[in-house]
């Protein structure tokens, strides 16, 4: 087997003649494009490279004018014709997993506030201008199309992103993880980025429930032509593949029509993906695919763990042939639309954003020279019960304190903005004691109505916590009036 730089070498070959060849073929009348993959015969794919010359429709060589007939080679490579492919959605066996995740990562389920159907989170990375934490996925999946829309809300920048679906209940929202920043889809990419939530945590691997696989993203590089590759979607879950075509002329599975009013008849500069002969997944005739509806958005990867591609959609004709964007193409659509993405990577590849870190140092916003007993409580037994139930249920709350009435009656007739304020206060100083009271309301009071009222307005993962540990959590508070003792009483339990 050849390594991925015998590989990359036998593919620069024909790049170092590509643009030549693409123009000289391009007037060949009925070409569409031309790509750089494998060589087929009868159907199958080969081990041979060669330019792939698409056309719209194919027919015997006895049928053709000289003028119009495709030289089976060229600057001394092998010519291969090829109909342009349809793209589109498939329907497969499942594995998938569309389930809730506490912690985001790589390849599991998300969807638009105002859509049915939703995709695959892809991956993370920063906006270069303000070092804002973003993911990727694919325009439709971010931005919805017509038949996936809830109504007649058409998405929009701003929009809600859920993992795994939006909820909302009373007059609280649940499972929102980012908002829409901006999209493109044209004739070259189908991408989307979403800016991520302060108060969700992130673990920088691919993985899911679909799969016990994990991986750890090394950076990115350039599809190659014979390249192992490989996926963690939403639907199918970890698969594996052949890089088969890094130049797929392919007509989109729906309308796209640009800013300008001009529609995109075909998609160009595509990378064509098959499954590996030891693939496991399967579509329910029993042929083996490397993708699924659902799976739209996840990163494709090499035999080095670098992304190479953005799955975009499968070939119309031959379900188990999938399409991604080159992932160079992706970003530079995104840099275009003036938003500069530096993608992360997996802890200890070189990742140096700085913005994803672990939960004890991401979910609070507060600077350690200003509440220093934060920082040492967050590193106690308390703090590893504490901080990830605030990851969880931190946006809810204050959306329920700041928009529920209910909720937000209780936290002002029962002095919480009094009480918070002296808890900062004794995160600051030592010695600083809190109250047992304020303005005749003690701080037991405040904390079990606060409790009643969250079970009644709070979803069920809010309502399932509250039972777990709401109890220990108001002796503890009732007990000790200060962070101070807090941090004493659970260091001495961790020393013991």
């Amino acid at each position: 087997m050849r390594s991925k730089e015998e590989l990359r070498q036998r593919q620069d070959k024909l790049l170092s003649v590509y643009q030549e060849v693409q123009q000289e073929l391009s007037k060949i009348p009925g070409v569409e494009g031309v790509g750089l993959g494998l060589k087929e015969v009868e159907g199958n794919l080969t081990d041979e490279i060669s330019f792939r010359v698409y056309v719209s429709e194919k027919k015997e060589r006895l049928n053709l004018q000289p003028e119009h007939i495709i030289p089976s080679e060229i600057k001394g490579f092998k010519t291969d014709v090829i109909k342009v492919y349809g793209s589109q959605e498939q329907v497969f066996v499942d594995k998938k997993d569309f389930t809730e995740h506490e912690t985001l990562v790589g390849g599991i389920a998300i969807s638009n506030e105002k859509a049915s159907a939703g995709g695959t989170l892809g991956w993370f990375g920063t906006r270069v201008s303000d070092n804002a934490p973003i993911l990727l996925s694919n325009e439709h999946v971010l931005y919805p199309h017509p038949e996936h829309l809830l109504g007649d809300r058409f998405p929009k920048d701003g929009d809600k992103i859920a993992q795994p679906i939006y909820q909302k209940k009373s007059c609280c929202e649940s499972n929102v993880i980012a908002n829409n920043i901006t999209s493109e889809n044209n004739g070259k990419v189908d991408c989307a980025i979403a800016k991520l939530n302060d108060s969700k945590k992130v673990v920088l691997v691919l993985t899911n429930k679909a799969s016990s696989k994990v991986i750890n993203v090394k950076g990115q590089d350039k599809a190659i032509v014979g390249v192992q590759v490989k996926k963690i979607g939403a639907r199918s879950g970890f698969t594996t593949g052949i890089v088969a075509d890094i130049g797929v002329v392919a007509i989109p599975n729906e309308k796209i029509t640009l800013p300008d009013g001009s529609v995109v008849e075909k998609r160009k500069d595509l990378i064509m993906i098959r499954p590996i002969d030891t693939e496991t997944y399967e579509i329910e005739s029993g042929q083996k695919a490397f993708s699924n509806t659902g799976d739209s958005g996840s990163v494709i990867l090499d035999v080095e763990d670098k992304i190479v591609g953005l799955l975009t959609s499968t070939v119309r004709d031959f379900p188990w042939l999938t399409l991604a964007n080159h992932i160079d193409n992706v970003l530079a659509a995104l840099e275009a639309k003036g938003h500069k993405i530096k993608l992360a990577m997996s802890p200890g590849s070189g990742n140096s954003s700085g913005v994803f870190v672990s939960h004890k140092r991401r979910e609070y916003r507060y600077k350690s020279e200003e509440y220093p007993l934060l920082e040492r409580l967050a590193q106690t037994e308390l703090g590893d019960i504490l901080i990830p139930l605030i990851a969880r249920h931190r946006v809810e709350v204050l959306n329920l304190v700041s928009h529920c009435r209910p909720v937000t009656v209780a936290w002002q007739r029962h002095q919480g903005p009094a009480f918070f304020a002296h808890f900062l206060n004794s995160s600051r100083q030592a010695d600083y004691q809190i109250p047992h009271e304020v303005m005749g309301i003690s701080r037991q009071t405040l904390l079990l109505r606060m409790v009643t009222i969250l079970r009644e307005q709070g979803t069920e993962s809010l309502k399932s916590d509250i039972e777990k540990y709401a109890l220990d959590l108001i002796n503890y508070a009732i007990e000790l009036n200060s962070v101070e003792k807090l941090i004493s009483k659970f260091d001495n339990r961790v020393t013991a």
